[in-house]
């Protein structure tokens, strides 16, 4: 009888300890899943960003020589319900950090959140372009002036930095 009775709490410890790993297993698992989907959405972010960018750069400042120093988005936060829970990615506002004669370089973050998981992404877009100038000539028909007239954008914009930011 007390063999048996040994042999139960025994059998009894290892179910409990079987069943305790499962449920740390699985919050585990939930917890890698929540931080899979909140880096998902960060990274949807920067490319939802990279192409309102370029969106708002191809239509309002293609005629326009000097680039804004923050482009105004038109829409930066968007969100769903994944299994009756709200997720989200939000974008900042891009700002720019150089523009050269064939290129202009923008920075912004791309946050997605997934609670309780959060990741926020920065990222550098380089937006590609070609500038077309007119001459201006005085009355003997030298040339005087270069005037700018429009560009040309050659790409959507390239992702060229993207890291996690804490």
């Amino acid at each position: 009888m007390v063999v048996v009775m040994i042999l139960l709490s025994l059998f009894t410890i290892m179910i409990v300890s079987m069943l305790d790993t499962s449920v740390m297993e699985r919050l585990i698992s939930c917890n890698s899943r929540d931080a899979e989907q909140a880096f998902q959405l960060a990274e949807g972010a920067v490319y939802l960003g990279v192409e309102q960018s370029y969106q708002v750069l191809s239509q309002d400042y293609r005629t326009v020589e000097i680039l804004p120093s923050s482009i105004l988005l038109e829409q930066t936060s968007f969100t769903d319900m994944v299994n009756g829970q709200a997720v989200q990615m939000q974008i900042n506002n891009p700002r720019l950090i150089e523009q050269c004669s064939d290129y202009s370089l923008y920075e912004f973050s791309g946050t997605g959140s997934c609670p309780p998981a959060k990741n926020r992404l920065k990222a550098q877009v380089r937006f590609e372009y070609l500038q077309y100038y007119v001459p201006q000539f005085d009355e003997e028909g030298a040339i005087v002036d270069m005037v700018f007239t429009h560009r040309d954008y050659l790409d959507r914009g390239q992702i060229v930095s993207l890291e996690k930011e804490i």
